[in-house]
């Protein structure tokens, strides 16, 4: 019990004995409410301030812990642009150049002669992601083995593109796992994926997931 409260607590039996007492006069009596009402203020005044201190460190813990998920939110956010570049370490440096729908896929400069990729089923189309790497190894490395790609759709439906590599400048391409990419030099990987047509007329997310060297991050096509 604090002193204040227990000034009440005597204050109040004051006031009691005074009602009850023959020779005690309006005059005491009126001045010993006003004693207790005073005090009765400054209880109450005293509770809140003690509820404020008590409460002040449970809501700056509060603020610390929303403060700690921001912050940590923020650190495994790992979406990124297209035409931005992603460093990672000394692995890699590798830059999603963009994506796009189309039933037959072909290299950006074509040759006289060149490889291309046609649907054979109309139900379905190509979805072609290309990403640029750049190896920041100290020797050569296969092209394959610098990103993996999944493409998912709806935020449900996933897909395994196969991959192939640009070569003579983009007049042609080859095959991933036969090509290496040497020390600082840079390689145009296109990832395709077969999918249903209508997924190119809808407005539904599309995401790709990209790993590199067990990092993975996120491009959002739409």
């Amino acid at each position: 019990m604090t002193k204040k409260t227990l000034a009440l607590t005597i204050a109040s039996g004051l006031l009691a004995a005074s009602l009850t007492g023959c020779t005690s006069s309006n005059a005491d009596v009126q001045a010993l409410e006003q004693k207790i009402a005073a005090l009765e203020k400054e209880n109450a005044e005293l509770k809140a301030k003690d509820s404020k201190n008590v409460d002040a460190p449970a809501k700056k813990e509060k603020e610390a812990e929303s403060e700690n998920t921001t912050t940590a939110a923020a650190k495994d956010d790992k979406t990124i642009e297209a035409n931005k570049a992603i460093k990672i370490g000394d692995f890699a440096e590798f830059t999603v150049t963009g994506a796009k729908f189309g039933t037959k896929i072909v290299p950006p400069k074509p040759d006289r002669f060149y490889t291309y990729y046609e649907v054979k089923d109309q139900a379905n189309t190509y979805f072609d992601v290309v990403v640029k790497v750049k190896s920041l190894l100290t020797i050569g490395k296969g092209s394959d083995e610098f990103v993996s790609v999944k493409v998912v759709y709806d935020d449900k439906y996933e897909y395994d593109p196969f991959s192939a590599i640009e070569e003579k400048g983009g007049g042609d391409f080859t095959y991933t796992m036969i090509t290496k990419i040497e020390p600082l030099k840079t390689g145009t990987l296109h990832f395709i994926s077969e999918v249903p047509a209508e997924i190119a007329k809808d407005k539904k997310p599309i995401k790709v997931l990209i790993t590199c060297n067990g990092e993975e991050y996120t491009y959002k096509y739409r």
